[in-house]
């Protein structure tokens, strides 16, 4: 197995990020979705699909680049992954860096701890495909 590159992490967290923002996006207005989930409506009918899926893209892969950059190991990796996207996601709730269209969203999960888990997800993420396409992580 050959090691991975930063640009591989790169692009594999670009499209985990990517898909699961459509799966979120689609999944909000399902009414057998939590509630925290749906109140990421206003967000996804003020965004297009493309435009709120790139948006978690270009925020997922660079944190999760840094994350893999920082860490030793792959439990090393995953940790500063969630400390990464727990802090970048208070910065994005008290900076409005996406409008005010996520304040339902923040009122109902609070920022950090969900943010932390989308990022850790998704290098962990990157693992399981890394594995898949034989590139050691």
């Amino acid at each position: 197995m050959k090691k991975i590159s930063p640009a591989s992490i790169f692009f594999i967290t670009f499209w985990v990020g990517f898909v699961a923002d459509i799966v979120l996006n689609h999944i909000s207005s399902k009414p057998y979705s939590t509630q925290i989930i749906k109140s990421l409506n206003p967000y996804f009918e003020k965004h297009s699909p493309l435009e709120a899926a790139l948006y978690a893209a270009i925020t997922t892969a660079p944190l999760c680049l840094l994350a893999w950059k920082l860490g030793d190991t792959l439990i090393n990796k995953i940790l500063f992954a969630f400390i990464l996207g727990y802090v970048v996601d208070i910065l994005i709730d008290v900076y409005k860096v996406f409008g005010n269209s996520l304040d339902p969203y923040y009122k109902e999960a609070g920022s950090g701890f969900w943010g932390g888990i989308a990022i850790a997800g998704a290098l962990f993420i990157a693992r399981f495909v890394a594995t898949f396409v034989k590139i050691q992580i």
